[in-house]
């Protein structure tokens, strides 16, 4: 199954990797009238945090990873809730490894118009002899599943303190050649643009601005994903708004999507290969 993958990413924890997922996949399935489908790749708890027993209460919520992993086939689960499908990992996925080759073909298998991938948590790159050999392994596993991605959000938190902690992630990325946009999180007065842009060596950034804590809270008490309030809705729209103008969304919802004969070629082989 083909169609524009889109992966979000961060140089350091906690910086809204998974609620910039959950607000691009609700905002794409209300204006365009797609359906997109948000892909836990990562350690994110999206099932925690939108309240997914709640919303799939009389009705099962089936887990694509387990799915996968007994080789059973998961492009016809459908886990919908407000025009999207959740592909997200239950409390029982939580406690199991996944390998690479289960998350790559879910990337190629799990029903949606617009694949959107979670990568909370998931580094790259880390240099030094004392990494261990499962921890290696990982790195290189991510570097190849974000590999499959037409586009990547690197999210990044403006506080100092975090810029630090991400500074060596930063840098991997930015000798990666990855089709990287980089998207600020939690903007606000206190934040000095021009002296960010300058140690991120661009000005070709997204702005999202930060959202009053009681917001969220608010959120995840009622059960919603943030998009579904209007505040929130109100004021992600400009934003939005230009991470859409980015992506060329009319272009990429086609099916055709592979620009040439040579490319759809090498994606076919790619998905049939395992």
């Amino acid at each position: 199954m083909d169609r524009f993958k889109i992966g979000i990413i961060s140089t350091s924890n906690h910086s809204g990797v998974s609620f910039l997922t959950t607000i691009l996949a609700a905002y794409f399935a209300e204006q365009k009238k797609i359906t997109p489908v948000v892909l836990e790749l990562g350690s994110g708890s999206l099932y925690y945090s939108l309240g997914i027993e709640k919303y799939f209460s009389g009705r099962s919520f089936i887990s694509v990873f387990e799915e996968e992993r007994n080789q059973e086939n998961v492009r016809n689960i459908w886990n919908l809730h407000k025009g999207i499908n959740w592909a997200l990992q239950t409390p029982q996925d939580y406690r199991k490894n996944y390998d690479f080759i289960n998350k790559f073909r879910l990337i190629y298998n799990v029903p949606g118009d617009l694949l959107l991938c979670d990568f909370s948590g998931c580094k790259v790159g880390l240099s030094g002899k004392n990494i261990e050999r499962n921890e290696r392994n990982q790195l290189d596993e991510t570097w190849q599943l974000l590999r499959e991605m037409d586009h990547i959000f690197l999210v990044i938190d403006p506080l100092p303190s975090k810029l630090l902690e991400g500074s060596e992630q930063f840098a991997h990325y930015q000798l990666s050649r990855l089709p990287i946009k980089i998207v600020i999180n939690k903007d606000n007065q206190g934040v000095q643009h021009k002296e960010l842009q300058n140690y991120l060596q661009t000005k070709d950034v997204i702005w999202i601005p930060y959202l009053q804590p009681e917001l969220l809270y608010e959120a995840e008490y009622c059960c919603l994903e943030p998009y579904g309030m209007d505040k929130i809705k109100n004021a992600l729209k400009e934003p939005l708004s230009k991470l859409e103008s980015l992506l060329g969304v009319d272009y990429f919802i086609n099916p055709l999507f592979g620009q040439n004969e040579v490319h759809r070629n090498i994606r076919y082989f790619r998905r049939n290969i395992f």
